[in-house]
């Protein structure tokens, strides 16, 4: 029994051995021209003299170009317009008195149209994320909206209002979120829609008016909703039952601040490219209203700069 089990114990640190062996060796480029190339290799962490090295290259169809001995090899390379994708193969052997390990490690070797390159050397191709989402939670107070992927909160997180680190933020209007895969490195950005669809829904018939990004009012929150835009609470006009018009959302850079005028006419579209013109965000101050005979009305924060006359923060 106990040389049974010392045999097992032995054949499972070979394995393990063998294992971290191969998973660190790496093929490398030493020199190359447009006609050939010379490769070597590393194991990476350990200090590990192979017993020997056999190469061979062959291209996509799987003929041989051709093989080699020893540390290094130079191989003869085809024209890159006939053969541009090739295979190159190391086998190192490593012989111990107690064990022999053997590793295979392979790989691609391309002509990027200015050399040989490796595909282990080059950067992995951009990659989009899917499944990711962002849940607008009007019922809370104040309203919060959640960006996820397939449910899953595990990510990075970049809103364009200056977030970061974090799935949830209050709703504002223009938001937009970069959601970020650490592992892969894929990400995707989700933002406001304010591009209505028709809505199939039944709502209640309550009157109690929304503005939709999208620049239309809606008789309530429930039919914004279901037409898929952003919604942001109607501005009474001061008449009962009465509200000012919706107008589209519009951004000014006005003393360091982005704004929304009110006015549908702002210079930028949406909150991100205000920003994006290096528009900088300064802490919002407001009028003292009526005290200033010259102002007559507050148009809104970030209008007047702290240090004038009748302005408090």
């Amino acid at each position: 029994m106990k040389k049974l089990l010392l045999v097992l114990f032995v054949s499972l640190a070979i394995q393990v051995q063998s294992q971290n062996y191969c998973d660190s060796v790496e093929i490398l480029i030493i020199n190359q021209s447009l006609t050939s190339v010379t490769c070597s290799s590393n194991t990476n962490g350990l200090n590990t003299f192979w017993t020997s090295q056999d190469w061979s290259l062959t291209d996509k169809y799987g003929s041989v170009i051709g093989t080699f001995s020893g540390s290094t090899a130079t191989f003869s390379m085809p024209n890159p317009i006939n053969s541009d994708t090739n295979y190159i193969c190391l086998t190192s052997i490593l012989s111990q008195p107690v064990t022999t390990i053997a590793c295979n490690t392979c790989n691609t070797i391309v002509w990027n149209g200015a050399n040989w390159v490796l595909l282990s050397m080059m950067m992995p191709p951009a990659c989009n994320l899917t499944g990711g989402s962002v849940y607008l939670d009007y019922s809370s107070n104040p309203s919060m909206m959640n960006a996820t992927v397939n449910g899953i909160s595990q990510y990075s997180y970049v809103w364009n209002n200056g977030m970061n680190g974090v799935n949830q933020t209050q709703i504002y209007p223009g938001w937009c979120v970069t959601i970020t895969d650490l592992a892969t490195g894929c990400d995707t950005i989700i933002c406001e829609n304010c591009i209505s669809i028709p809505c199939t829904s039944p709502c209640p018939m309550i009157y109690l008016p929304v503005c939709g990004c999208d620049g239309v009012q809606y008789a309530n929150d429930c039919l914004a909703i279901c037409a898929g835009v952003g919604w942001t609470p109607a501005i009474s006009n001061g008449m009962p039952g009465g509200f000012l018009p919706c107008t589209t959302p519009s951004w000014d850079c006005f003393n360091g601040t982005c704004i929304d005028p009110g006015t549908g006419n702002g210079q930028y579209q949406t909150f991100a490219a205000c920003l994006a013109d290096s528009c900088n965000v300064m802490t919002n101050f407001a009028c003292m209203e009526g005290i200033n005979p010259g102002v007559t009305t507050c148009v809104g924060p970030g209008n007047y700069a702290l240090g004038q006359t009748y302005v408090m923060a």
